[in-house]
């Protein structure tokens, strides 16, 4: 009998699902040539921590494991053939455009408010409506909520978009904003403020 896939976790869930292997095969080309550009050994995020020549990077690439890798050969995990725009986003410059489009225009999910879902905070089952209630009036990045798989996970900084970053409890505007200040680019830093006023936190009621 054949394993059960493990469940998707919440930033797994804004991605498309992977290339088929006739797909990939011919994406394959492209990358390597791309990665080949890389000038020497690049450490792993992963649980080895291992020295990787860039093509053996290549291999390991496209998981969560890879979030927040700086590596010159890392590639944009949608397209999967372009460098990332920031090192903690894990898309290109032109997927990260359609992806901050795509947020904007879906914004929180429609959740029937008495959907029950488990809390791994409270450790027991809870309706929707109030794991709203919890998170809005919590301490902002509150630990008990990082890595909550559930759709009604909002992000923690405007709780305008799903979270969708694990490890900081954020929306992909939100990631973007945290950038301000950091790039020179003129064009970049012009990008992340537009960006920012669109994250602006929603208040608390």
């Amino acid at each position: 009998m054949a394993k059960s896939a493990l469940p998707l976790t919440r930033w797994e869930q804004f991605l498309p699902p992977p290339p088929s292997v006739a797909a990939q095969k011919r994406l394959l080309r492209v990358q390597r040539k791309i990665v080949a550009r890389t000038k020497g050994p690049v450490i792993c995020r992963g649980r080895d921590q291992a020295e990787l020549a860039p093509l053996q990077c290549l291999e390991r690439q496209f998981n969560v494991n890879c979030l927040g890798c700086p590596a010159p050969c890392h590639l944009c995990h949608v397209c999967r053939v372009k460098p990332l725009a920031f090192q903690d986003i894990e898309l290109c410059r032109a997927c990260l455009k359609v992806a901050l489009k795509d947020e904007a225009v879906r914004g929180l999910p429609d959740i029937l408010p008495t959907r029950k879902l488990y809390c791994q905070r409270t450790r027991v089952s809870i309706e929707y409506v109030d794991c709203v209630k919890l998170q809005l009036h919590q301490t902002p990045y509150e630990e008990e909520c990082l890595f909550c798989p559930h759709p009604s996970y909002q992000c923690q900084r405007c709780r305008k978009y799903p979270s969708r970053y694990p490890n900081q409890g954020l929306c992909l505007h939100c990631m973007v904003a945290e950038y301000d200040g950091v790039v020179e680019d003129p064009k970049i830093e012009a990008f992340i403020t537009r960006v920012q006023a669109m994250s602006q936190p929603r208040p608390v009621t």
